[in-house]
């Protein structure tokens, strides 16, 4: 009985490792550079998502199948175990060819949603396949939760953008999400004074960034704190340029000609510079504050923000209604004479004049 054991779990294990292996190879292949085939001359994107949410559905079923085999005694046979992973095979074939057969030309953006929810499922299925091998092919807590793992990733179809506009909305979206969470924690700074947890005082005396005598370097002087309020006003003005974007795109993007897809491609990536750039700046407001860094990444975030409604302006997400609003742009990004105080310290700030003189209050 135990050589028959034996024998069964080395059988197993010698075909779930090449499972494994095969797996392995595809999702290498997803993770390389993002690269589509020639457009088949009668491509749509209605057949493209149809394919693509019968490999979906398929695979669901597969992994049902695959971890009910494997929830109770027997062990499946060979020539069983074989077939039910050319099977997974199959349809992860179906799923990756409909992927690589999405034309560039629709969608860079939308590209690489889909090619994340297809790493995520063919990743899901690879995980499913360890769990059970290395629970010795008995049923286990882990292995249900791989099962509705994928079942889960398979489910996301119905959540995925479905052309190019619809995923460079998902894109302003996630990035208006994170800026508010940035603005959350400036004003919470203010609330605290500027205060930080002890754990970044300690880094910043190794690496000799402050005087460890000095009593006030976790508080903000008077100068410090008139320099918070223009610098909530720059990310708010971020939340409400991501927003303004977001607007006029859900109104009045294209996603069914080439270079109005393309387009839409320039401004997501001018998009994700936003995030990154709040980021940069709310890092920087904490005791002690440097006023010159402060300056360089308000300036940062500023030129950012001009560059994202500059291009706005030049795409067709901007009707002749909309000019008035970009074309005041001009006037201060050429650096229109204001009154000293107008500045608020830091020159990059002008961002929050234009979008107070635009939406009023930024919110």
């Amino acid at each position: 009985m135990a050589n028959k054991t034996a024998l069964e779990f080395q059988y197993l294990d010698e075909l779930f490792e090449s499972f494994i292996e095969n797996l392995q190879l595809v999702i290498d292949k997803l993770k390389e550079e993002d690269s589509s085939r020639n457009a088949a001359p009668d491509f749509t994107l209605i057949d493209f998502w149809s394919k693509l949410e019968t490999g979906y559905k398929s695979m669901s079923a597969e992994a049902s199948k695959f971890s009910l085999w494997f929830s109770k005694p027997p062990l499946p046979k060979r020539e069983e175990c074989e077939s039910l992973m050319e099977s997974v095979q199959r349809v992860s074939l179906v799923i990756v060819s409909a992927y690589y057969g999405l034309p560039k030309e629709h969608g860079v953006r939308l590209r690489k949603y889909v090619r994340r929810s297809v790493l995520d499922v063919i990743d899901g299925v690879q995980t499913l396949a360890k769990r059970i091998k290395d629970e010795r092919y008995q049923c286990s807590q882990g292995q249900l939760q791989s099962t509705g793992t994928v079942w889960e990733a398979c489910d996301e179809f119905t959540s995925l953008p479905k052309n190019n506009c619809e995923a460079i909305l998902q894109v302003i979206k996630n990035s208006s999400e994170l800026v508010k969470d940035a603005l959350q924690e400036l004003q919470e700074a203010q609330e605290t004074g500027g205060e930080r947890d002890s754990g970044w005082d300690d880094i910043d005396e190794v690496l000799g960034r402050v005087d460890i005598n000095d009593t006030n370097r976790n508080t903000w002087s008077e100068g410090d704190k008139a320099v918070l309020p223009p610098c909530i006003g720059l990310v708010k003005a971020s939340r409400s340029c991501l927003k303004k974007v977001s607007t006029a795109v859900k109104s009045n993007g294209q996603w069914e000609d080439a270079h109005s897809i393309a387009q839409l491609d320039d401004l997501a990536d001018i998009v994700d510079e936003v995030s990154p750039s709040v980021d940069e700046l709310v890092s920087c407001v904490y005791a002690p504050m440097r006023h010159s860094v402060i300056r360089t990444n308000a300036n940062q975030l500023s030129g950012v923000l001009l560059h994202l409604l500059g291009r706005c302006k030049a795409t067709h997400v901007c009707k002749q209604e909309d000019t008035t609003w970009l074309n005041f742009l001009d006037h201060y990004s050429g650096g229109a004479r204001r009154p000293a105080r107008d500045w608020i310290l830091v020159d990059g700030l002008k961002c929050v004049l234009i979008m107070t003189t635009l939406y009023g209050t930024v919110h």
